[in-house]
């Protein structure tokens, strides 16, 4: 989830959560560094802020979709594989969505086996809902109201009915927005006011307290509340069940960095007097969590993602920078500490946001992918690693 400047009224949106899980494995070598070099520089039309991820045309490549908030559109690339990957333009095509989208997300919604794309819409009040009929052929949008300036969505089975439900984070009205999957491409949501006011940045999935069912984070970056924890019933209704430190935080995502079995959160933006720190917070099994580690001193975080970059088996976090415009990578020790003076920084033109991964060139190493917004572009990195 990313931090993304308004083109329409200045503003930001955040990308949709990520959520991942390593199991044990032996760390890496002291030392270790992920070598990145400009693979691909993709012109978008629209000003681009937010980026996904995912093979939407079903020929086993991870593709990317940008959502292009000045031309209310979304932007398909397919990717032609290897060293051919998103070379020219065979396949790019832009569909028209709600009004001003900043977050996007690929998912299955209607379980058919192929990604349907979501897009929060900022000036719209609602999310786009675009279904896949095979091989990246995308319906025309459902339109799902939702609260007041929408700047995030994600996607999970909320109540444990076998299709996944949407959650959007909702910045000018204090809330969430729970949207039920009711199957044949209908929707509804219901809005939640959360236990305080906040300005809800981004929202995150997964089962925090180890009971089975997927539970929420939601980050406040407009107030001191930090991050909001919500338990799920098990039904998809909720309940906060904690508030946590640190303060102002732009970003959440999780994953089991500790490789312990349980989720732990990655923070970024937190602090008002210390916006460029990332904070990760471990889960202790039942959904308590401690700060165990805190690193920046870049400038701003504008985008983070989470993956396995150094091959070693464990999930290493990627962090995009303003001002020190560049990606930062840090390497996870095997135990879930990530040393700061270890990595990797790779500059770029301008300021990068809404941070994706995936094997974009087939060698089987993790690739990162970026909207340069400031520049109409989207830039992938490939990591060289042997």
């Amino acid at each position: 989830m990313d931090i993304h400047y308004s083109m329409k009224h200045s503003w930001f949106s955040l990308s949709a959560v990520c959520l991942l899980t390593c199991g044990l494995f032996p760390g890496r070598a002291v030392g270790q560094t992920v070598p990145f070099t400009l693979l691909r520089s993709i012109p978008i039309p629209g000003q681009p802020s937010g980026l996904a991820a995912g093979d939407f045309n079903g020929d086993g490549r991870p593709d990317l979709v940008t959502a292009n908030c000045n031309t209310d559109t979304v932007t398909l690339l397919p990717n032609l594989g290897r060293s051919a990957a998103f070379l020219g333009l065979r396949g790019v095509r832009s569909l028209p969505v709600g009004d001003c989208p900043t977050a996007v997300i690929l998912a299955d919604l209607d379980r058919d086996g192929d990604l349907d794309l979501i897009t929060a819409n900022l000036n719209g009040g609602s999310l786009s809902v675009l279904l896949n009929s095979g091989r990246g052929v995308f319906a025309a949008p459902i339109e799902v109201p939702v609260g007041q300036k929408p700047v995030a969505v994600a996607a999970g089975d909320l109540d444990a009915d076998g299709d996944l439900d949407l959650v959007s984070a909702n910045s000018s009205s204090s809330s969430i927005t729970i949207v039920k999957n009711l199957g044949s491409g209908q929707f509804s949501g219901v809005e939640r006011r959360l236990s305080r006011y906040i300005n809800a940045s981004s929202v995150a999935i997964g089962d925090l307290d180890g009971d089975k069912d997927l539970d929420l984070a939601v980050s406040d970056f407009g107030s001191s509340t930090g991050l909001l924890l919500l338990r799920n019933a098990g039904n998809g209704t909720f309940s906060t069940f904690a508030q946590l430190d640190p303060t102002y935080v732009r970003t959440v995502l999780l994953g089991d960095l500790d490789g312990d079995g349980d989720l732990d959160l990655v923070a970024t933006g937190n602090g008002i007097y210390d916006y460029s720190a990332t904070c990760i917070l471990k889960n202790s099994g039942s959904g308590s969590f401690s700060e165990t580690d805190r690193f920046g001193g870049f400038g701003y975080p504008t985008g983070t993602t989470l993956g396995d970059f150094d091959g070693d088996g464990d999930l290493d976090v990627v962090v995009g920078f303003t001002f020190d415009d560049g990606l930062k990578v840090f390497l996870n020790d095997g135990d879930g500490n990530f040393p700061a003076d270890q990595g990797t920084f790779v500059p770029t033109a301008s300021f990068p946001s809404s941070l994706v991964n995936g094997d974009f060139d087939g060698d089987g190493n993790l690739d990162v992918a970026a909207v340069l917004p400031n520049l109409n572009e989207v830039v992938i990195f490939r990591n060289s690693s042997p």
